[in-house]
């Protein structure tokens, strides 16, 4: 628990990695924002003193992630009447390591991501627009950026599906058109070959889960009217030829690939915050596990990540910032433990 005075915390982050992390509040009051970082045990606990720095008015957490042995913030601001992205490195102790800027950006309207070695990759659908990464690369220097603009198809909507990295390698998948429209298509695009059309894809709501691994992408995708469907995906410059046919996954069972694979999403009722624990196939282990209550107040801003068998909640009460840890049984989804710190 970490005390905290009357002002605003408009945003919430958490990076963890498995030498520690970084909990991030944007706060803000009587005209003065700044980012406030406290260093934090793998599990979640406090370590060490709490540091800031100021930002600029009007800006919103947009991510934190661990990078590397490092964590880096990344805040949605307004520059020339645009969106930018402004990125900083941090040790950590909450010591700045360097920044990059990415902008001004088209307004996007679907984001992924995914990690490499020493990469972070946003991936941005945009309406009448192709797709644009954005990479955040860690140097020794510190941190830098670059956009790249994916193959669109005109003005054309473009809606990002799944993204996934490993080691120096990543692989993106993108609908160009309307998921319902005539002529639509959902590309892959990877570090290895120029983007290509996977027409087994084409009729796909979401991809559940997205892996690279030694033979491709391992990808489960989710239809309307049948259960999801698993396949691998070839990155070669022939990876069409290394295409494998796509498999139903039968409920409670994953393929190898996706063994434990599990994620968390935050949702409210109005009066509480709750969490949703659901399988890689997206079938649910849990839900509506009540987090934190806030009846009669705003929903408050809150972030979630994965560690080990359990899942860290940051958020914020009436008067602190807190960690939740919230662990839970397969198959059931009983709950075993919400544990607030």
């Amino acid at each position: 628990m970490v005390d905290r005075d009357a002002e605003e915390v408009t945003g919430v982050g958490l990076s963890i990695s498995a030498n520690g992390g970084i909990i991030f509040a944007l706060e803000g009051g009587a005209g003065e924002h700044r980012l406030r970082r406290l260093p934090v045990t793998p599990g979640g606990e406090p370590e060490g003193a709490a540091t800031e720095s100021p930002t600029v008015s009007g800006a919103q957490l947009f991510t934190a992630r661990p990078l590397g042995e490092d964590h880096l913030s990344i805040l949605l601001e307004t520059c020339e009447g645009r969106f930018c992205l402004s990125a900083e490195l941090w040790d950590h102790s909450g010591a700045s390591r360097g920044t990059a800027l990415a902008g001004p950006l088209p307004a996007f309207t679907t984001v992924k991501n995914a990690t490499t070695g020493r990469e972070l990759i946003l991936g941005l659908g945009r309406e009448g627009a192709p797709p644009e990464l954005v990479h955040f690369t860690r140097t020794p220097q510190g941190i830098s950026s670059n956009q790249v603009e994916l193959p669109g198809a005109g003005e054309e909507r473009t809606e990002m599906l799944g993204m996934s990295g490993d080691g120096e390698r990543w692989a993106a998948i993108y609908r160009v058109g309307a998921a319902e429209g005539h002529g639509s298509e959902v590309r892959l695009a990877s570090s290895a070959a120029a983007p290509r059309s996977i027409e087994a894809l084409h009729d796909a709501l979401a991809i559940e889960s997205m892996k690279i691994t030694d033979g491709g992408v391992a990808v489960i995708a989710a239809f309307e009217f049948s259960r999801p469907r698993f396949m691998t995906l070839g990155l070669g410059a022939d990876g069409e030829d290394d295409d494998t046919e796509p498999l139903l996954v039968p409920p409670g069972a994953l393929p190898p690939v996706f063994e434990g694979a599990r994620r968390a999403f935050l949702r409210d009722d109005g009066d509480r915050l709750l969490l949703d624990v659901e399988t890689g196939a997206g079938d649910p282990i849990a839900r509506r596990i009540p987090v934190l209550s806030h009846v009669g107040s705003p929903r408050p801003p809150a972030d979630v990540t994965r560690q080990g068998d359990a899942f860290l909640i940051v958020t914020r009460t009436d008067a602190d910032l807190v960690t939740i840890e919230v662990t839970c049984r397969e198959p059931s989804g009983t709950r075993d433990a919400v544990r607030q710190r």
